[in-house]
């Protein structure tokens, strides 16, 4: 590549393409142009720059007003000012300006953000802990004295399938529905006394299921499985056999009890 010293064309170009040689030197310098393909090739660039850049800084077209204000003549000065630098260092500045911004935006895309910490998933309680917290509290279930629609339609929002009870043996009481995070985070539990002592029945999704290990010895407590169609249960007692799992049965939801006019 020649340096401007050695070529008088390429060291006048920025004042070629602004115009503002005399008409005989611009002649040579398109001469040279027309041989030069380096050159050439050059001059085009910039001048796809220079259209560029026009685009984007275009300023808008003046109102009369001012058209009209700028056509009165100007008051006399006593100092005239030069510019320091020639539109060629002006456009080269904006040219800078316009890569950085474009750098910038592709730097905030690409870099990697700080991630967003979400709260992690409810884990499901241990079932042995569910029981003994339920019996802690004094064994109070959230839905009480629930009729037959009640029941299994607690189980049909939150599973998905209705659920039914028969009628429990002398002896044993049912207490409620309690709402658990056991087997997985929607859990119902089906709660009742046999003997006095206290009975859950943790029921959900088959393919929810954790397949929890049995209680330790040490707890006194045995589990007892039981799948129900697309449900499966897990009956927690201090009992040796179970007691209440057996009676539950997947059915749909019974029609709710009509209101009693007075």
């Amino acid at each position: 590549m020649s340096s401007p010293e050695q070529n008088p064309a390429r060291r006048d170009l920025d004042a070629f393409l602004d115009r503002m040689l005399p008409p005989h030197v611009r002649e040579n310098i398109a001469r040279e142009v027309g041989r030069d393909r380096e050159l050439r090739a050059e001059v085009e660039l910039q001048e796809r720059i220079d259209a560029s850049l026009r685009r984007t800084f275009l300023a808008p077209a003046p109102s009369a007003a001012l058209l009209a204000q700028l056509q009165q003549p100007a008051p006399p000065t006593t100092r005239s000012f030069r510019p320091r630098f020639g539109k060629r260092w002006f456009t080269l500045s904006i040219a800078l300006v316009a890569v950085g911004v474009s750098w910038g935006t592709v730097a905030w895309i690409l870099l990697p953000r700080p991630e967003v910490r979400r709260p992690a998933a409810r884990q499901p309680l241990p079932l042995v802990d569910a029981y003994q917290r339920q019996v802690d509290g004094g064994f109070k279930p959230d839905l009480a004295n629930a009729d037959e629609h009640s029941f299994a339609a607690t189980f049909f929002s939150r599973q998905g399938q209705g659920v039914r009870i028969r009628p429990l043996p002398k002896g044993s009481q049912l207490v409620g529905l309690a709402h658990i995070n056991g087997c997985g985070p929607g859990t119902t539990a089906v709660m009742a006394r046999v003997g006095g002592s206290p009975v859950m029945v943790f029921v959900d999704r088959l393919d929810a299921d954790t397949h929890p290990d049995p209680p330790a010895a040490c707890t006194g407590l045995h589990m007892f499985r039981r799948e129900m169609g697309p449900l499966v249960a897990y009956e927690l007692s201090p009992l040796d056999k179970p007691s209440v799992v057996s009676d539950l049965y997947p059915a749909d939801v019974p029609a709710a009890p009509s209101s009693v006019r007075r």
